[in-house]
């Protein structure tokens, strides 16, 4: 039996937040040259929230979530446990205690909690930090008769595209082709439900663009539709007079990785095209940008060819990926590894700086009727955490830290740490996997332990180059800080982004390396509400452990990092997942290794 996946890179949502802690935050403001950083991942269908914080300058007697909104104290909703000024953890809904609750999980997204450390000096708070999303965060619907319930027999397609950007304010755009839609809307229920209308949608030419805030008249993006946009519980429904129920459908899914999109049109052609054809691209980079997953869906015109083209705005270049149109829509992955038109690392900077297009031709204009630059919609976060122990050798130290990196949309870097238990001689980025050692890329200047910064490719010394952004994105930068005991560094953290949740990652058998990859089946198999996925590494390399569901989504990321030779042993929980069939991938260095089904049984 062979087994095809149209592997897309959506799933559950990984959306990055940071906290810079000081004293001026405090209500009211605190004397004190105390810091701290806070990055938090929050994952696994917004039921967990993993962090890391490090304070520096004052002796902690207790340290908190509060949930308020800046400028305003409020009360403790999450104590924090801190080891040498680090605290480290993942609050979950399942906690016993002081669980992340439906109504914090909506003031988070909102940006009404904050971390707050108190001191005998300042027992109300002597430093505290907001804690906001890092970067819009982008969310994907691959739209086809299928998903209806029941399905719906249609040749018609679409695309759409959401970005939900901090502060818990939304803008969308999508594309129907091959129906004469009578309405369009997103709807609140899961895959194989039906659901309500939460959201209207004006169509122009088979198109709909608009925002959405909490703050609308009609249909506001309320408390619980933030929630169910960041589970994947929302989808996108075009109805017809054939249909009118809904003749199309797409779960909306948050995006595991960047986020990308192109609004399609004549107006972008060189020189420009007067047409009413139209079109939206949805795209996610993968985790380690190896990996482009499209949707692109056309209405208006019927394409002789169409393409992703290397050019800027305003420049028409050459074709660079082939793509083929079924039924007004390409879909697929475009790789590193294909043997024709590969994803190069040169093409993942071009993307990245904004430097691709996707061109429509047809017969009438055959250098292109429609065309749409594709943007970064959202931008990338890594929580990085700093330790001797990622030093090149070990180190043995007490010290630790925390930094918050973030890729924004136009291409800029920001960046905030803290680090703890150690005297700084300097501290800089370094480019380098881990377990390697290399050159400094950029210096970092610490005041009182803490650094906040930018990084662009404009900078007058040590830009964000093109190729810098490509190892950024490839998980090859490294923070470092150097002591006068430890002059090559005491604690390093690799810029590695986080994408998944795994209870459990653990290397096994380390005396017997072995020399091939292998992934072995779970156990148990069915199983509920865990299970044990073991695999094999052969040689030192990125690797991935991603489960998807059965029409290729992915719906969690287990493990995408740097893994030396050895056997590993992964503990996965399924609290967020409905029964049904699942399969797990493992790959290495971008190369597929081997995909194994596993069932869920409720």
């Amino acid at each position: 039996m062979t087994i095809v996946l149209l592997i897309a890179s959506v799933g559950f949502a990984q959306i990055h937040f940071t906290a810079r802690m000081d004293g001026a935050q405090e209500v009211p403001p605190v004397t004190t040259t105390a810091t701290g950083t806070g990055a938090f991942v929050l994952k696994a269908a917004g039921t967990a929230l993993s962090y890391n914080i490090t304070i520096n300058g004052l002796t902690i007697t207790a340290a908190h979530f509060h949930n308020g909104a800046a400028g305003a104290a409020a009360g403790v909703v999450k104590s924090l446990t801190f080891v040498n000024n680090t605290a480290s953890g993942v609050w979950s809904s399942t906690d016993a205690t002081q669980p992340l609750t439906d109504s914090l999980l909506s003031e988070l997204l909102r940006g009404r909690l904050y971390v707050n450390a108190h001191t005998s000096a300042n027992p109300g708070g002597e430093i505290r930090g907001q804690v906001l999303q890092a970067a819009p965060a982008g969310f994907f619907a691959r739209m086809d008769g299928s998903q209806e319930v029941p399905p719906t027999s249609t040749t018609a397609t679409g695309s759409v595209f959401v970005v939900l950007a901090p502060g818990g304010s939304a803008t969308f755009r999508g594309t129907f082709t091959g129906l004469a839609p009578t309405a369009a809307h997103f709807h609140s229920a899961v895959p194989g439900v039906s659901g309500g209308v939460v959201k209207g949608f004006t169509l122009a030419n088979n198109t709909v663009s608009g925002t959405w805030t909490p703050g609308d008249a009609s249909q506001p993006l309320t408390d619980a539709l933030l929630r169910d946009l960041v589970r994947g519980k929302l989808y996108a429904n075009a109805h017809s007079s054939t249909n009118p129920g809904g003749e199309i459908r797409g779960q909306v899914l948050p995006a595991i990785g960047i986020g990308l999109t192109a609004t399609i049109d004549g107006s972008q052609e060189v020189p420009p095209v007067t047409t009413t054809a139209s079109g939206t691209g949805a795209f996610v980079l993968n985790a380690s940008g190896s990996q482009l997953t499209y949707s692109i869906s056309f209405n208006g015109l019927t394409p002789t060819a169409a393409h992703f083209h290397n050019g800027a705005a305003g420049v028409a270049s050459d074709v660079v990926k082939s793509l083929t149109i079924v039924n007004g829509t390409a879909a697929g992955v475009w790789s590193s590894t294909d043997a024709t038109q590969p994803f190069t690392d040169s093409l993942l900077v071009e993307l990245l700086r904004g430097r691709l297009y996707v061109n429509a031709h047809t017969s009438a204009n055959p250098g292109g009727e429609i065309r749409g630059q594709v943007l970064m919609a959202s931008g990338a976060g890594f929580a990085v955490k700093l330790d001797g122990s990622q030093e090149v050798p070990p180190v043995t130290t007490n010290a630790s830290g925390t930094a918050s990196v973030v890729l924004h949309p136009n291409g800029t870097v920001s960046y905030d740490e803290t680090v703890t238990g150690i005297t700084p001689s300097a501290a800089h980025f370094h480019n380098a996997a881990a377990g390697a050692t290399a050159g400094v890329v950029r210096n970092t200047t610490l005041t009182n332990n803490t650094v906040s910064g930018t990084w662009s490719s404009s900078d007058a010394t040590q830009p964000l180059t093109d190729a810098l952004l490509r190892e950024l994105v490839k998980g090859r930068l490294y923070l470092n800080v150097h002591s006068s005991t430890n002059p090559g560094g005491e604690i390093r953290g690799q810029v590695v982004g986080s994408t998944g949740l795994a209870t459990a990652v653990e290397r096994i058998g380390q005396s017997e390396l072995p020399s091939a990859y292998r992934l072995e089946q779970n156990y148990p198999n069915p199983f509920n509400p865990s299970t044990i996925i073991t695999f094999e590494v052969g040689k030192t390399s990125r690797v991935a452990l991603q489960v998807y569901n059965v029409i290729g989504q992915l719906v969690a990321s287990l493990v995408d990092g740097v893994k030396e030779p050895g056997v590993y042993r992964v503990s996965m929980q399924s609290a967020a997942l409905p029964s049904g069939v699942y399969f797990y991938s493992l790959s290495a260095d971008g190369a597929n290794i081997q995909t194994r089904k596993m069932l869920l049984l409720r």
